[in-house]
């Protein structure tokens, strides 16, 4: 049995983009988010607002 997780995003990309593209990309863009938010107080990298903005728009 496959995780609800990826089997969510595979529903959602699978009907506008059915292709092995949009899964792996489904894939980095939460990888990606994961990792904003575990590395919240970042010394390396300057603020950006752009996870924020999509913590936003998943929270509505």
């Amino acid at each position: 049995m496959a995780r609800p997780q990826a089997m969510l995003i595979k529903n959602i990309m699978g009907r506008r983009l059915p292709s092995p593209t949009a899964m792996t990309k489904a894939m980095l863009m939460v990888s990606i988010m994961k990792r904003a938010m575990a590395t919240r107080p970042s010394q390396k990298l300057p603020p950006s607002p752009a996870p924020k903005l999509v913590m936003t728009k998943m929270k509505d």
